[in-house]
């Protein structure tokens, strides 16, 4: 079992630092064009998608995890617009 969780959790590792590479573009792209970090909608219709994806018995796991990597995302895209980031030691 931890063999195959390990594989998988490299996979998915190399997944979240590729999709948050990504979401750092995108936060270039939003500041250039003057584009809010959220848009409730993209962000029901992301929810909406993976959780039917997920199936009947993964919904609801699978749609709490994407909604803390959107929380994250938005951080970052923030971030990367030079608003700050819940990342940063400006909290403590």
């Amino acid at each position: 079992f931890r063999d195959r969780i390990n594989a998988l959790d490299d996979k998915i590792v190399d997944l979240l630092v590729e999709r948050y590479g990504i979401i750092r573009e995108v936060g270039a792209f939003k500041q250039t064009h003057n584009i809010p970090t959220v848009v409730e909608e993209r962000v029901k219709e992301v929810i909406n998608r993976v959780g039917d994806r997920a199936g009947e018995d993964n919904e609801d796991i699978v749609c709490e995890i994407y909604a803390l990597m959107i929380a994250i995302a938005h951080d970052l895209e923030d971030e990367v617009r030079g608003e700050g980031s819940k990342f940063t030691d400006e909290d403590e």
